[in-house]
């Protein structure tokens, strides 16, 4: 007979959570670059690797001040990161897209930390998520391809202070 484990005694014991005490599962990813244009919806983002990323928002009226050529910070939560097979048909096609392979593999507790080289760019993202459609856990060298909803990007003017922030790799920050 199955028992119910979250009922111990009498008492209500708390539910399993795979990222408690997991710093890495409420991380984030930081991109530098400048405005390049500005729509009512959202603007566009060359980053310092000459990449463009696309960050766009709900609410016609919530744009924020921007102006071109505003230095900005781009932040990006890692379980914001989804990763899918090659050609995966996931995600809007005005989401950011780009092809990648898994560099590293991390597992605690039933959660991934992938790392992803973004193929042709200097760039590296780490997601939480999992890679949709595939049947196995990830490894090292699967071909996968990055997907970012623009909704999700929170833009910050200038740049962010951090010694780990570097310019040429989009790296982990936790406890922003």
């Amino acid at each position: 007979m199955a028992t119910d484990l979250s009922i111990i005694e009498g008492r209500r014991e708390q539910q399993f959570d795979p990222c408690h005490d997991v710093d890495w599962c409420h991380a984030w990813n930081w991109i530098r670059g400048r405005v390049v244009s500005l729509a009512c919806m959202g603007c566009r983002v060359k980053t310092e690797d000459e990449g463009i990323l696309s960050i766009g928002w709900s609410d016609p009226f919530a744009n924020p001040s921007l102006w071109v050529g505003q230095v900005v910070t781009a932040k990006i939560a890692s379980q914001d990161v989804l990763l899918g097979l090659p050609d995966t048909g996931q995600g809007n096609e005005r989401w950011n897209r780009w092809k990648g392979r898994i560099v590293l593999v991390e597992a605690r507790r039933n959660v991934h930390l992938i790392t992803v080289k973004v193929v042709g760019e200097p760039w590296t993202v780490q997601s939480t998520t999992t890679v949709y459609g595939l049947d196995r856990p990830p490894r090292t060298w699967d071909s996968v391809t990055v997907m970012i909803d623009p909704e999700k990007i929170v833009l910050m003017s200038g740049f962010a202070e951090s010694p780990r922030l570097r310019s040429r790799l989009l790296c982990l920050m936790s406890g922003y």
